[in-house]
């Protein structure tokens, strides 16, 4: 039996043994409320290279904010 269940800050699937948890990558520009992903670990990657484990992201509204993972590995955005 599959069961996928979408919680606020995790997404949880159980399977045979126990359950898989994923991170949730997506954030928003604290500014405008636009939506990202980092689906694709672009944002992770630009993380890495740095010793205080942000980045600078510029958003289509023209302000820039800052991101970074937090202990669960979600992604969370602040200015």
């Amino acid at each position: 039996m599959l069961c996928a269940v979408i919680y606020i800050i995790m997404i949880g699937i159980q399977i045979k043994n126990g359950f898989l948890d994923f991170a949730k990558t997506d954030f928003e520009c604290p500014h405008c409320k636009a939506k990202y992903s980092d689906a694709d670990d672009k944002y992770l990657k630009r993380c890495e290279k740095n010793k205080s484990w942000t980045t600078k992201i510029n958003c289509k509204c023209g302000k820039p904010f800052f991101m970074t993972y937090d202990y669960k590995g979600d992604a969370v955005s602040f200015v």
